[in-house]
């Protein structure tokens, strides 16, 4: 004799892989949406930049790093040259 299967339930929905922005708020001129960031994995080279006053960082990068990872360190770097100075 076997067993009799019981009813399974409906399938989860699969949650969707939300894609990260790669556009960002200019700590320079701080018009909003300008600064584009790439990582050039091959290079391992993170590049941001601003489109209207055309400031740039660039840093070395990863595997691991994102374009937000790329953002936060040039924030990082002009919130310590702002410190530097005063």
């Amino acid at each position: 004799m076997s067993r009799k299967k019981s009813c399974r339930g409906q399938l989860k929905p699969q949650r969707r892989n939300l894609k990260m922005d790669s556009r960002f708020n200019c700590p320079k001129c701080h018009n909003e949406q300008t600064v584009q960031c790439k990582v050039d994995k091959s290079d391992k080279i993170g590049i941001a930049y601003c489109i209207i006053c055309e400031a740039s960082y660039s840093c070395k990068s990863h595997n691991l790093m994102c374009p937000i990872d790329i953002y936060t360190n040039w924030i990082d770097e002009v919130e310590n040259e702002e410190n530097d100075v005063e």
